[in-house]
């Protein structure tokens, strides 16, 4: 009841992120009825890199007839996100290849991780960015290293000005011309973020897991969701990356290897408990992720439900922009910090579009713009 109150397009896709259920395909072949705007679901599923997944849900439905034009694109629109995701993953390896070559010891992060930790393969984890984290002292001259093999920056003084403070350096375009990037970070979040510890555990608790015929480093399932909640739900004020963070918040949690006991308590620790509360929350609603009550129960911010309800109405609504979404930056915020209340970790707290630079805070630049895209 809570996805029916949205554009029908941004249910569609929403229901995309969940595994094949009668009750999602049965809600899904009831949406794609005529007369359905199918050039906004498509552009939806262009913005989150969906377009594969998608289309396997949707010849997964039993009797949908798509018109020609729109089945057609929409096999097009995924032929181009698997091509991209496969030269992605070649991609990842070379530069993986380079780095291991001059000792450099690089940490995968986010989709690139997850691709090969709980999903069937590569391709089956979309994305559109390789991250990788590297010791600070030596992130440059890794830069400096897989620049050569095809990755292209600008060199602008401005630019690279603008990131001096920021958790990692500009990012690399793939001079293939594909708009892939790569990006190596210095650090998980910006300085100044509110989740202390966080950054230096994440790192301690990696280990190598088997991607293709060589090992990764990157740290367990834990860690990789609490990053996840974190990250969707702070550093992208649960507005950009929606459909992939929800996805990967069921996929880990199917997985069926999460300690939720150890889960809220290294929430609590990092002082990351509404984050991962609500990112959660949204996951459950939309995927019907079966988290257990019990952690939700802890992690909860302590308003009454109805205060909770709207919030997660509103966090809907701004997951998966549509034209029947009239956006206030200045509201937006006040709604996010109400959910998230980040002055409870300190009256001097930063907050995230604080790390964005001066565009951030033009009344007409939505998160998204700031940001970027996200992996």
């Amino acid at each position: 009841m809570t996805l029916s109150r949205l554009a029908p397009e941004a249910q569609v896709l929403l229901l995309a992120a969940g595994p094949p259920a009668d009750w999602r395909k049965a809600r899904m072949h009831a949406l794609l009825a005529e007369p359905f705007p199918w050039q906004r679901l498509f552009s939806l599923a262009d913005r989150e890199h969906a377009e594969p997944i998608l289309r396997r849900r949707l010849n997964e439905i039993e009797d949908l007839v798509m018109p020609e034009a729109a089945a057609e694109q929409l096999r097009r629109q995924a032929m181009v996100a698997e091509f991209h995701v496969t030269h992605l993953e070649h991609r990842l390896h070379e530069a993986l290849d380079i780095l291991d070559r001059a000792g450099i010891e690089a940490v995968v992060l986010k989709g690139a991780a997850l691709a090969y930790m709980v999903y069937q393969s590569f391709a089956d984890r979309p994305m559109g960015d390789i991250d990788l984290l590297c010791d600070p002292d030596n992130v440059k001259e890794a830069r400096a290293l897989l620049r050569p093999s095809g990755w292209d920056w600008s060199q602008d003084p401005a630019v690279e000005a603008r990131y001096q403070n920021h958790h990692h350096l500009p990012p690399l375009g793939d001079q293939a011309g594909t708009g892939l990037r790569l990006e190596l970070h210095t650090s998980l979040f910006p300085a100044g973020h509110p989740f202390p510890g966080f950054g230096e555990d994440f790192v301690a608790n990696r280990h190598p897991v088997a991607a293709r015929n060589r090992l990764i480093s990157t740290p367990d399932l834990l860690f990789h969701l609490l990053h996840i909640c974190v990250h969707f739900a702070w550093s992208h004020v649960m507005q950009v990356g929606a459909w992939r963070a929800m996805r990967d918040v069921d996929t880990i949690v199917r997985h069926g290897t999460i300690d939720w006991e150890a889960f809220a308590d290294h929430a609590r620790r990092y002082q990351a408990e509404t984050c991962c509360y609500w990112t959660l929350r949204l996951a459950r609603t939309i995927t019907d992720a079966p988290i257990p009550d019990t952690v939700c129960e802890v992690l909860r911010p302590r308003y009454p439900n109805a205060v909770l309800s709207w919030l997660e109405q509103r966090y809907l609504r701004l997951m998966l922009p549509t034209e029947a979404l009239v956006r206030s930056v200045r509201f937006d915020r006040m709604v996010w910090q109400l959910g998230i209340n980040p002055k409870r970790t300190g009256p001097d707290q930063r907050l995230p579009w604080d790390a964005m630079g001066p565009e951030a805070n033009h009344p007409t630049v939505d998160m998204e713009t700031a940001h970027g895209q996200a992996t």
